[in-house]
């Protein structure tokens, strides 16, 4: 892992520092999961004003690959999905 320092893959390419949010500790999850070559490149590849959004994205999902290996985001779209359900249902309900 990088030291607390050096910019990660991703700021390197957007020509910042590391913040808290986006440092060394919290892109190695995410080259874990996605790789820095191709983070690099999803980040290169963005506008400017895009590329903080699409890094707090990135650690966001590997974060989530790393709670769930198996389901990653899914896992979290679909819990929030059934939640909808039942809220729906119990709107309907209570408009009887």
């Amino acid at each position: 892992m990088s030291s607390s320092k050096a910019s990660c893959v991703a700021c390197k390419a957007r020509r910042k520092k590391c913040t808290p949010e986006t440092g060394p500790q919290k892109f190695h999850k995410v080259h874990q999961i996605f790789r820095a070559s191709n983070v690099a490149k999803i980040i290169t590849d963005l506008d400017v004003h895009l590329c903080e959004d699409a890094v707090h994205s990135l650690v966001y999902e590997a974060e989530a690959w790393v709670r769930n290996p198996g389901y990653g985001c899914a896992a979290k779209i679909s819990n929030l999905e059934e939640q909808l359900k039942q809220a729906e249902i119990d709107l309907y309900n209570a408009k009887k």
